[in-house]
């Protein structure tokens, strides 16, 4: 068990991006809503995969605040779900766990 889980750790929540930055074994990342526009430096040392998202109506996390992390993550590997009619509940948007899944099952093919 513990050789499989060394090959696939992955995670959604939020302060994953943290995680990852400070544990090498998270091998890819899907944010939604992260809210780390404060402390952008973080994504600098996440070299893993990313897929995060975030809707383009939020007043509680606007967009400026998602992409100050989404510019400066070290990954080579990063893409964003943006939806232009969502405000903070991404966990209700239908289109968001498919793309997630799909980017997570690319991930462990590697």
């Amino acid at each position: 068990m513990r050789k499989y889980m060394k090959r696939t750790l992955f995670a959604t929540f939020v302060l994953i991006i943290v995680a990852a930055a400070l544990d090498s074994r998270i091998r890819a990342i899907a944010p939604a809503v992260p809210f780390m526009g404060d402390f952008p430096d973080y994504g600098k040392i996440v070299w893993c995969p990313v897929y995060m998202s975030f809707g383009l109506q939020d007043p509680v996390c606007p967009p400026h605040t998602n992409f100050a992390i989404y510019n400066n993550f070290g990954s080579e590997e990063k893409h964003f779900l943006c939806v232009p009619t969502c405000g903070h509940a991404m966990w209700k948007e239908e289109a968001w766990p498919p793309v997630r899944q799909e980017f997570f099952g690319k991930v462990i093919a590697m």
